[in-house]
C-alpha cells in the first residue's frame, strides 16, 4: 500500500421536478392516473394490534390498506385521498373505511357525522364505513347506523367475519380470498 488514493468523479446532469405536494391543484404537470387503482381499506383503531390485524386479513388477500388512530386522523386521510385523486372516480375514496367505535381524540360516530356532513356537501364522495364495535349489545350499534354506516362487525374480529364483510362492499375479492369475477 502507497497510501495514495484513487477516486473517480461521475456526474450527470438531470432534469427533474420535486413535487411536495400531490395534492396541490396548482401543480397539474404530474399524472394522477400513474397509480394503481387497488382496493384499498382504511381502518381505523387506537389499538394498534387490532390495525395490525386487519391489514395482514387484507394483506393476506392483496388489498391495499391504510390506518388510522383515531377519527380525526382518519377524517385527514379521507379528505387527503379525495383531494389527491378527485380526477379518479375510482380512487378518490377509499372503497371501505372499517371505523372502531370508541378512540381518543374523535370517536367513530362523531368521524361519520362528519364526513356525511361533507358527503351531503358534496365536498367528499359517497363514503362505505363499516364499524366495529366491543359492545354490540348495547346502543352503539344503533347509533353508529344512525350516523351513517352500512355495517358493524362485533370484535373480537375474525378473518372469515371481517372479510367477508369487507367483500360485501367491495365486490371484488370473496372472503376465501378467491376473485369473484373469475
Amino acid at each position: 500500500d502507497t497510501g495514495r488514493r484513487v477516486s473517480t468523479e461521475f456526474s450527470h446532469k438531470l432534469s427533474q421536478k420535486i413535487i411536495t405536494d400531490l395534492s396541490d391543484p396548482e401543480d397539474s404537470n404530474h399524472d394522477i392516473h400513474t397509480h394503481n387503482c387497488q382496493p384499498t381499506v382504511l381502518a381505523v383503531d387506537d389499538d394498534m394490534i387490532n390495525r395490525l390485524i386487519i391489514s395482514s386479513f387484507l394483506s393476506a388477500r392483496n388489498i391495499s390498506c391504510h390506518t388510522a388512530q383515531n377519527g380525526r386522523q382518519a377524517l385527514t386521510l379521507i379528505k387527503d385521498r379525495a383531494k389527491l385523486y378527485r380526477e379518479c372516480e375510482r380512487c378518490c375514496r377509499y372503497d371501505v373505511v372499517v371505523l372502531d367505535y370508541n378512540m381518543p381524540e374523535m370517536t367513530g360516530p362523531q368521524c361519520v357525522k362528519e364526513v356525511m356532513v361533507m358527503v351531503e356537501s358534496g365536498e367528499l364522495p359517497q363514503q362505505v364505513i363499516v364499524g366495529h364495535t366491543a359492545y354490540c349489545g348495547g346502543d352503539d350499534v344503533e347509533l353508529f347506523k344512525s350516523c351513517g354506516v352500512v355495517d358493524v362487525l362485533e370484535k373480537p374480529i375474525t378473518d372469515e367475519s371481517f372479510c367477508e364483510m369487507v367483500a360485501k362492499y367491495l365486490g371484488v375479492v370473496g372472503a376465501s380470498g378467491e376473485n369473484d369475477g373469475e
